[in-house]
């Protein structure tokens, strides 16, 4: 085999392997970085203080989460991950939180509701959920869970805006 053929060969393996790892999902779309839905972020929170369901701290995703607003008027919630961004479009408005939710279903059949919920004021705290145990429901627009024995919960912590981040001592 030629070099140029076994490269392109490889690349389409890794391609493949990589597209069947990738959890179906219910509620949003996992999109390459760079390709996420663009518009007017109108808050910017970080995952942390997470405990499992008997209240044992546990080290959460950690990561950062963006609720954008699109040209549409439609709300997203953007959370980048290693190598691709989960953009979460299921979405309820209740006056204070937005509510985002998503089902991600592996290859294997294991299925995992997140729950998002993110203060409209962007200076609150919000909470990150993770259930494996729910019940879902079709709604007019995407679908509603409820659990009652969530497996994580953690804290929405809201980023400072870059001009308030205290100097350093």
């Amino acid at each position: 085999m030629s070099r140029p053929l076994l490269k392109v060969t490889t690349v389409v393996v890794l391609l493949l392997s990589a597209s069947c790892s990738s959890p179906h999902v219910r509620g949003g779309a996992v999109v390459v970085r760079g390709e996420e839905p663009a518009g007017e972020v109108l808050g910017t929170f970080r995952i942390g203080s997470c405990s499992d369901a008997r209240g044992s701290a546990l080290s959460g995703p950690g990561g950062p989460v963006r609720v954008v607003r699109r040209k549409d008027d439609t709300l997203v919630l953007l959370e980048p991950r290693d190598r691709d961004v989960l953009s979460v479009d299921n979405v309820r408005d209740d006056g204070q939180m937005h509510t985002f939710q998503v089902i991600l279903e592996r290859k294997s059949g294991s299925r995992t509701l997140r729950e998002y919920r993110v203060p409209v004021d962007p200076t609150t705290q919000g909470t990150f959920t993770v259930a494996h145990d729910y019940q879902k429901r079709d709604a007019q627009k995407g679908f509603v869970a409820t659990y009652s024995a969530p497996s994580m919960v953690c804290a929405l912590l809201p980023d400072a805006p870059r001009g308030d981040i205290p100097a350093a001592p």
